[in-house]
């Protein structure tokens, strides 16, 4: 997933702590969308999410808090090298994300099918 969001995000990246920052959140989104794909071998992802699952949601806000802490809290992004490239980097990540998703969830279909 790293390697096609760098590839879709072309020369948006000006520089390597703002590369950094998209590759990390990249492996994030990707890492979260692996837990909640595989919640259940067989129901699709928004099966999973409609039912309540409170440590499941718990967690994932956390994640993302304390991603958004490292990359908007000024003394862990200077310690972890990040940069705030603005939003337009990130539309990758989330075609990503997405793309990986589909993927993913007809993998379940298709293992479900045979």
């Amino acid at each position: 997933m790293v390697v096609i969001v760098y590839l879709l995000g072309g020369n948006t990246l000006h520089s390597p702590d703002s590369a950094r920052t998209v590759a990390f959140s990249s492996l994030f989104l990707g890492n979260l969308l692996l837990i909640f794909s595989f919640l259940s071998e067989k129901s699709p992802i928004w099966v999973v999410l409609k039912k309540r699952n409170p440590a499941a949601l718990i967690i994932a806000g956390i994640a993302f808090f304390l991603l958004a802490l490292g990359v908007f809290f000024p003394p862990l992004r200077s310690l972890f090298h990040f940069e705030l490239p603005g939003l337009q980097p990130f539309l990758p990540v989330v075609w990503a994300g997405l793309g990986l998703l589909l993927f993913l969830e007809l993998l379940k279909l298709i293992k479900k099918r045979g």
